[in-house]
């Protein structure tokens, strides 16, 4: 067990802008975290503003500003050693305020998403806040590249990758459940519709499996993931005209039996950082298909776990048609994903890095 000085338990405080019952990266990598830490013997009290689940986090909902109030608050009860602070910046702004009267306390912040429109206010409020933090973790390696870039000269910048996740359920009963013929080839994404590079990938997508479901018929994509984008989304795929075969779920609060369900695991975008979701399909064996952006190359090796794709049309049609016609390399590649997630991207290993910078503020 990890202690503090004085003997007393170590205290973490998880703040994040999402919670287990939103479908994304930063709530996943959130919980699983904490999860992981407190099988370490580490108390961690986690603060969301959406997605919240009674019994699971303290959920903050209302506008950013009265979010940060909120927290300074609760944070002032807990009287964390630790904070640990996710993504934006109403998350981080509670934390570097309460730092500001308790100057023992270790603060450390995870960046999700590379970054995108610099000049924004927005963007210039979170840099500011981000050099007052004791540590700064960036999911990859364009991330940690960025944040070299951005934060003052001294500042601790680590890359530190998320972990796969075990889904629940299983291929055959989540095919069951979903009403799915064995003879069906089915694909899946999983990812919150929030950040518009990431929306134009699920549309390409979406356009792609369209034209592939033409020659294959018995063929379903699934779309699961809520946000702002979800009528934009809605919208283009019916506008397809695709019919059963592209299946708009929208928010879904365990999406792990669209991913059991699935042949192959479908992760097209034009922004990435190394996503949860593709790590957890690789974790219950998936062949990927997925862009050739952001970390995913370095998990996701053409012919050995998946197929990486420049984000064209004739590329994501060609592998599609290439996994639904070799279920025997589909499973090959399953397996060599997972092998890789087991040996190198476990919450275990996160959680012991992430321990590392934390005791930092706690032992002389």
């Amino acid at each position: 067990m990890v202690r503090p000085l004085g003997g007393a338990r170590l205290k973490v405080a998880m703040i994040s802008p999402y919670g287990p019952a939103w479908v994304g990266g930063i709530a996943r990598f959130t919980m699983s975290l904490s999860n992981e830490l407190r099988k370490s013997g580490v108390r961690v009290e986690v603060f969301v503003n959406q997605g919240g689940s009674k019994g699971l986090v303290n959920g903050l909902p209302g506008p950013k500003l009265v979010f940060v109030l909120r927290v300074v608050t609760q944070l002032r009860r807990y009287r964390p050693h630790v904070l640990h602070a996710h993504a934006h910046w109403h998350a981080l702004l509670p934390a570097v305020m309460y730092k500001l009267f308790h100057h023992d306390v270790k603060l450390v912040f995870t960046v999700h998403t590379p970054p995108r429109q610099p000049t924004r206010p927005r963007s210039w409020i979170l840099k500011k806040l981000m050099a007052r933090c004791d540590v700064v973790t960036g999911v990859s390696w364009d991330i940690v590249r960025w944040l070299s870039q951005t934060l003052p000269k001294g500042s601790r910048v680590e890359r530190v990758s998320p972990g796969g996740t075990i889904l629940s359920g299983s291929y055959h009963e989540s095919r069951h459940e979903l009403l799915l013929p064995d003879s069906s080839f089915v694909a899946a994404f999983v990812g919150p519709l929030y950040w518009p590079e990431k929306v134009a990938g699920v549309k390409l997508l979406a356009r792609s499996f369209d034209h592939f479901a033409k020659l294959v018929p018995d063929s379903k994509l699934f779309i699961v993931g809520g946000g702002p984008h979800l009528d934009e989304v809605r919208k283009f795929v019916a506008d397809l005209h695709a019919g059963p075969q592209i299946v708009l779920v929208g928010e879904a609060r365990d999406p792990a039996k669209y991913v059991q369900a699935c042949d192959v695991y479908t992760h097209v975008s034009y922004m990435e950082g190394l996503p949860l979701s593709v790590l957890d399909a690789m974790f219950a064996a998936k062949a990927i298909i997925a862009s050739n952006v952001g970390d995913i190359p370095e998990i996701v090796k053409s012919g050995e776990s998946g197929i990486l794709v420049a984000n064209k049309e004739r590329e994501i049609v060609a592998a599609l048609w290439s996994m639904s016609s070799n279920p025997a390399a589909r499973d090959r590649l399953g397996k060599t994903g997972r092998h890789l997630i087991l040996g190198s991207y476990t919450w275990e290993k996160v959680a012991r890095t992430f321990l590392e910078y934390y005791r930092g503020t706690v032992t002389p």
